[in-house]
């Protein structure tokens, strides 16, 4: 049994979010709702981690480049890979493991995800949890 991924999805607009979620969830992906930028970081002081970070640039409140600027300032949360979802097109930003333009193209989406993955150090509590995880369920204790 693999690790399932947990990815934080930072989207303001409640339908994108919904559908963004119901994609990932349908491909064995676990999904992280936040409506805003704000709350991504409230949510982000706990101990656990997703994966990466699928972050809505154009956000009320805190901007999405404003949460850039944090995730870059945090030796925490800079290991988490970053992967934007905007209509802009200037990818200026070098933290920026990928770009999903907008509107969302499924396939496109997935792919950029699968990759940032490929590379990812990933799992909650680091790659030593996803191999006992692993042991665990081989053993029947999960």
């Amino acid at each position: 049994m693999s690790h399932e991924h947990a990815i934080l999805v930072v989207e303001d607009d409640p339908s994108t979010r919904t559908a963004v979620a119901g994609l990932l969830r349908e491909n064995g992906f676990k999904p992280w709702r936040e409506p805003n930028g704000t709350s991504a970081l409230r949510r982000l002081r706990g101990r656990r981690k997703p994966c990466v970070i699928l972050l809505d640039l154009m956000m009320p409140g805190l901007t999405g480049w404003e949460f850039l600027e944090r995730h870059r300032d945090s030796p925490t949360l800079s290991r988490v890979p970053l992967v934007l979802m905007t209509g802009w097109t200037d990818t200026e930003l070098a933290q920026a493991r990928a770009m999903v333009a907008k509107p969302i193209d499924p396939r496109r989406l997935l792919a950029s995800l699968r990759r940032v993955l490929s590379k990812a150090a990933c799992g909650s509590r680091g790659p030593k949890h996803v191999v006992r995880a692993r042991r665990r369920k081989r053993l029947g204790r999960d």
